[in-house]
């Protein structure tokens, strides 16, 4: 990507991604070096392990002035993470603070036929320390405000316009539900999972979707007096 930005330029106007911006999957992995280093040293060439982090950052910029914004999925767990290499996703998550992309954090998984095939896999309970759900707390609060610049751009391809009110008012009801409980993956993250498991989107009746505006509504209320 970095290395091709002509390339990207010219594939960008060829499918008008300014008009009809693309929302492609890339693998950011982890923030760390070290790990890279060790497990994917590929991936940055012909770049150094060392300079992932800001080939990252500096991709996601080149996307975005190309009318694409990636979503990228991490990895959390890997065989031998330390709480360095937390920290280090954790600064590369702040550094693209501001960028356009969603940042998808996922428990390890074995692939088949690489380095890793024979590992075991990573469970939530043994593999979270208060790290991971601070560095989760961040993704969620990029993601959210991501999410709300997208959602003109998203809302766009909804052709009916009051069904695309409908959606944007839902969506953004649902990003403010989400964000009045993310302070709890950081002090009570398995009470937060256990509640989440117990709601069934597919039952909601009316009443429920009555409260849920009446709850936005007195978000909002908060927010303004708060001002």
């Amino acid at each position: 990507m970095v290395d091709g930005r002509d390339v990207l330029e010219d594939w960008a106007h060829a499918f008008y991604y300014d008009v009809e911006p693309e929302f492609p999957q890339v693998g950011l992995e982890t923030g760390s070096p070290r790990l890279i280093k060790r497990y994917m040293a590929g991936k940055p060439r012909p770049w150094r392990p060392e300079d992932w982090p800001w080939l990252v950052v500096e991709g996601t910029g080149i996307m975005n002035d190309n009318g694409l914004f990636p979503c990228n999925t991490m990895i959390l767990g890997l065989p031998g993470e330390t709480e360095d290499d937390i920290v280090s996703t954790m600064e590369l998550v702040e550094d693209l603070r501001g960028y356009g992309c969603w940042l998808f954090p996922l428990l390890f998984v074995p692939m088949g036929r690489s380095m890793l095939e024979r590992e075991r896999f990573a469970y939530l309970k043994e593999a979270f320390g208060p790290l991971h759900w601070e560095l989760l707390a961040t993704c969620f609060d990029h993601d959210l405000t991501f999410s709300r610049r997208a959602l003109g751009m998203l809302a766009r391809y909804v052709k009916n316009p009051m069904a695309r009110k409908l959606a944007t008012f839902f969506v953004s009801m649902g990003m403010e539900a989400v964000e009045a409980v993310s302070d709890r993956l950081i002090r009570d993250p398995y009470g937060l999972i256990v509640q989440a498991s117990r709601i069934n989107l597919f039952s909601a009746s009316l009443r429920d979707l009555v409260s849920l505006t009446f709850r936005r509504l007195r978000l909002r209320v908060q927010a303004v007096q708060a001002r």
